[in-house]
């Protein structure tokens, strides 16, 4: 029996992570462990995989939900987990924790979901696969989210150094799209690994949320959105590059069209949360926006099949799970002509926005006749987490 260890620089596997921890909780749910020894390692957790993890996994979920939820809330907090001298000590104690346990146990094949889990390797000794689910560069992934200081650009040229000696050592490197793949050898300039790369696309669980129903419970705290005819979801972290300030102001045109109409609903929580909030004030919406700072993905997916009209409007997208699940409950899915939303979406089963006047997007939506519910369910089938399951073990199996 081969000993495959997945690694994440940080939180636990769980539907209700989002990115890596997202895709490994998917994987170690459906692989088969009669032929695999599989083990989780980052920075807060190292263990088997088994039926004794989930219990253990809970506890921590619920420290990471109420660690994510007090930054959402608090100023002072964001500060401290964004200040240069936090994250230089972060990104140490985190790659200094999992490194002596990739150097010295044996393992067959380590499956590292961030680049960074491989920074300090010394030797190679196993079978390394390397799945990217960075928007482009890690670099360029960060400065998403911390931007670019003279405090932070010694850890940035680290990075980009040590993220070439990981694709180095890497066997087989791993894109969720190929949208990711382009975004993330431009952002490197150099194709010389090409030769490493597979496209392996995220998948769902199509037969759980087949099976998600809207109970009485969710209807006891739902029903009150009966009341617009027209209830948009969007579901993403408050950063620059998801342009929730947009989708804002695209409800702001929709309500001028048909006044009370129109609510959206927001899951999500990030730097830019404050500016939002005070965003609707601006545009005299907020009695048509709800923002959620976090939903267990069970009641994001069942929001999904209450609500009529996703919509997102990401830059730099690489592949969207949020995208696939919103399609896969067959929503009327409105999304930015980017990266690797052309991939998901093809305007029979949703609808690519490729217009940059907000009133023209709002025209689209009043527009649309909502009617792709059949075809989107139908279009998400290849994406089924089986097949993707399927591709991990043809590479763990591939010589």
């Amino acid at each position: 029996m081969r000993k495959i260890i997945y690694t994440a620089l940080s939180g636990i596997p769980s539907d209700n992570s989002g990115g890596p921890n997202k895709v490994i909780n998917q994987i170690i749910n459906k692989i088969d462990l009669s032929k695999y020894r599989a083990y989780y390692l980052s920075k807060n957790s190292f263990y088997e995989i088994n039926n004794l993890v989930f219990p253990f996994s809970s506890l921590k979920q619920i420290k990471n939900d109420l660690t994510t939820s007090l930054f959402s809330k608090s100023v002072l907090y964001q500060k401290i987990c964004t200040s240069s001298a936090y994250l230089k000590y972060f990104f140490s104690q985190s790659i200094d924790k999992i490194s002596p346990r990739l150097n010295s146990e044996e393992w067959d094949i380590i499956h590292s979901h961030d680049v960074r889990c491989l920074f300090g390797i010394n030797q190679k000794k196993s079978k390394i696969i390397l799945s990217i689910h960075s928007k482009g560069s890690i670099v360029n992934d960060m400065s998403q989210l911390y931007g670019f200081r003279n405090s932070l650009l010694k850890i940035y040229n680290d990075f980009k150094y040590n993220e070439i000696k990981s694709l180095e050592i890497s066997d087989v490197v791993t894109f969720p799209s190929k949208a990711a793949l382009e975004l993330f050898f431009c952002d490197i300039k150099n194709d010389s690994f090409m030769t490493k790369v597979e496209v392996v696309y995220n998948g769902i669980d199509i037969e759980k949320i087949n099976h998600i129903k809207i109970d009485e419970n969710f209807l006891t705290k739902w029903k009150w959105l009966e009341n617009y005819e027209n209830r948009i979801l969007t579901v993403g972290s408050h950063i620059k590059v998801k342009n929730i300030d947009k989708i804002l102001m695209v409800l702001n045109e929709l309500n001028k069209m048909k006044a009370g109409k129109y609510f959206l609903v927001s899951v999500g929580s990030g730097p830019l949360t404050k500016d939002l909030k005070k965003l609707t004030d601006d545009l005299k919406v907020s009695d048509y926006v709800l923002f959620i700072d976090f939903l267990q993905n069970d009641e994001i997916l069942k929001l999904m099949k209450y609500c009529n009209i996703y919509i997102s409007l990401s830059e730099r997208v690489i592949f969207d799970l949020v995208i696939l699940e919103a399609l896969a409950c067959g929503m009327n899915v409105f999304a930015s002509d980017d990266g690797g939303n052309r991939e998901i979406v093809d305007n029979s089963n949703g609808y690519l926005i490729a217009e940059n006047s907000l009133k023209n997007i709002a025209e689209l939506i009043f527009n649309s006749k909502l009617d792709y519910s059949t075809k989107a369910r139908d279009s998400v089938k290849k994406y089924d987490i089986f097949n993707v399951i399927n591709k991990y073990i043809e590479l763990y199996d591939k010589n």
